[in-house]
């Protein structure tokens, strides 16, 4: 096989998109880079990768596109930095979380709303940065437990 020069897979951005329907459980693993998740459809527990384990530029994102019920996504403690902005009225944007701190668990409460996401990628050896956006304030919460 020859070596080819250009852009490779990974570069040209998300290539998967996965409805989690009404599965409860996953645990993604570093063959999930560059994956849209749609989720929502059930109560559903993802668990992400060590950071340590993956490499640079590692990506995923989390849409809802069902408001039935809770999505909790939890990784390995304090590997977590980031914000998720919430509620769409001027007046009450609110950062989750408040305060800049690590944390290794993101939920996405039944009350939140269709279209809204949050990103995470793996920015440096043990860390994942993630930033989201959720139409209700609060609604999105990131925490340590």
């Amino acid at each position: 096989m020859a070596f080819r020069a250009g852009r490779s897979a990974a570069s040209r951005g998300r290539q998967k998109v996965i409805d989690l329907e009404d599965s409860t459980t996953l645990v993604l693993k570093r063959t999930h880079t560059n994956t849209i998740f749609l989720c929502g459809g059930a109560t559903q527990a993802v668990t992400l990768p060590n950071a340590n384990t993956l490499p640079i530029g590692w990506n995923v994102k989390f849409v809802l596109n069902d408001e039935t019920a809770a999505v909790t996504i939890t990784g390995v403690a304090d590997q977590c930095m980031g914000h998720v902005v919430t509620g769409h009225d001027n007046q009450n944007r609110q950062l989750q979380p408040t305060t800049a701190i690590l944390f290794e668990v993101i939920i996405f409460t039944a009350a939140a709303i269709k279209g809204d996401w949050v990103d995470i990628t793996c920015v440096s050896s043990g860390l994942f940065h993630v930033r989201g956006d959720c139409g209700v304030t609060n609604k999105i919460t990131c925490t340590s437990p």
